[in-house]
């Protein structure tokens, strides 16, 4: 099966809403042709004004405050893959995240790549980041939300409701 094929068969299923009404609407102006169905899409849901503001906020990232290394690799990683490809080198998308860092882990990521981060190639900046960082992989999972924890005055409360078992 082509990789064209491919995506003809799931890229349906990646879609909801809006977007899925759009693309069965769509579907059969583009007579077959991917690339323009794929064009189409980009202009429709990533217009120019967006994707500016992406690689705007891809060159202008910073490290949040209290952010530990992986934290901050995750979220850029996921930033740039948010939305169509954007035309920016690895090597210059490394540069940016590299500079948005605090002090403490550039000087870290400079000490570990034995003098100054920019001296490794691509591949071994971004293997020396994720291994920092404690990932296997650089793809973003949200972390769950964690469920509150009870007050101790619900805790009393509930334990007041349940009634007591008699031992016998």
């Amino acid at each position: 099966m082509s990789d064209e094929t491919l995506k003809w068969k799931l890229f349906p299923f990646s879609l909801t809403g809006k977007a899925r009404h759009w693309y069965k609407l769509k579907v059969g102006s583009v007579h077959g042709d991917w690339k323009e169905l794929h064009n189409s899409f980009i202009l429709k849901y990533f217009p120019i004004s967006k994707v500016a503001e992406l690689r705007r906020e891809i060159i202008y990232f910073r490290q949040l405050k209290e952010e530990s290394l992986g934290k901050s690799w995750d979220r850029f990683i996921n930033l740039s893959l948010t939305g169509p490809k954007l035309s920016i080198l690895e090597e210059i998308l490394l540069i940016h995240f590299f500079e948005g860092l605090s002090r403490e882990n550039k000087q870290t990521l400079n000490t570990a790549s034995r003098g100054f981060f920019y001296h490794p190639p691509t591949s071994e900046a971004r293997d020396l980041i994720d291994s920092l960082s404690g990932k296997f992989s650089s793809i973003y999972i949200p972390e769950k939300e964690k469920e509150p924890v009870p007050r101790q005055e619900e805790e009393v409360s509930i334990a007041k409701s349940q009634p007591l078992q008699s031992q016998t």
